[in-house]
């Protein structure tokens, strides 16, 4: 029954609740309207299920600490939108300067006297 009242709520009615009461199960009902959305965000930008889930993790825990700075009515589906694709391609930044970083650690390792004899040589 109380599940029902809650699904029966708007987006802005739910996070209001949770804001003033710290109701996780308002926030619930968010996540279970969103949540697909946002992995789908984090799924396409990485194309990984792992950082995926994480990207919404992530993003939900973003709209919790931020939720009292929301304006009054704001469209959660859009927020939520534009947090996680900002997460996701942060993450994917990440993901690829720690690849760069390593591929140079390993090209280093292969051969670690190739800058010395190209100092030598010259």
């Amino acid at each position: 029954f109380f599940m029902t009242r809650l699904a029966s709520k708007s987006d802005a009615e739910l996070l209001e609740t949770f804001i003033h009461t710290s109701d996780g199960k308002a926030m619930n009902e968010l996540v279970t309207r969103y949540g697909k959305m946002v992995f789908r965000i984090g799924f396409r930008v990485l194309n990984n299920v792992h950082e995926a889930e994480d990207v919404a993790q992530a993003t939900f825990l973003v709209l919790v600490s931020k939720a009292p700075s929301l304006k009054p009515g704001c469209n959660v589906s859009a927020y939520l939108h534009g947090v996680a694709k900002r997460v996701a391609l942060n993450s994917l930044r990440k993901t690829k300067k720690n690849q760069t970083r390593q591929s140079w650690i390993l090209r280093r390792w292969e051969n670690p006297c190739r800058h010395h004899q190209t100092i030598i040589l010259r």
